[in-house]
């Protein structure tokens, strides 16, 4: 994987994504709205814990005080490292003034669908 943009919408809210594989690593920005700085999560993978030889992380996150964004940075870290088995940074900025409960719900669907994307890239071709 080189560098990749990815756009997802739904309802009316748009998630964007730059993407850039470094030498070890994947490195993502995510924003909608006024792009910002909200949240920055960074995962690690590790082995699990289960014993099954499969791939787990951990995860560590900054935020701007009174951001939300963890809710968009910690899953899209998390889904990327596990299954790319690589150090994850995400740094998420979403902003959607007045936000009620449905476009927040809609926000984290959309991160989710927006790693798949990213999967689709990033895996080495079998």
């Amino acid at each position: 994987m080189e560098t990749g943009s990815y756009r997802v919408s739904r309802s009316g809210i748009t998630l964007e994504a730059r993407a850039a594989a470094l030498d070890e690593g994947l490195t993502v920005t995510v924003g909608g709205g006024r792009s910002h700085i909200g949240s920055v999560a960074i995962a690690q993978p590790r082995p699990s814990l289960r014993g099954d030889g499969s791939v787990s992380c951990t995860c560590s996150v900054w935020n701007q005080p009174g951001h939300k964004d963890e809710a968009v940075a910690r899953p899209v870290a998390e889904r990327l490292c596990r299954a790319l088995n690589t150090v994850v940074v995400v740094t998420a900025g979403v902003h959607l003034p007045g936000a009620d409960a449905a476009q927040i719900e809609a926000v984290e669907r959309l991160a989710e669908e927006l790693a798949e994307k990213l999967l689709e890239d990033q895996k080495p071709a079998v």
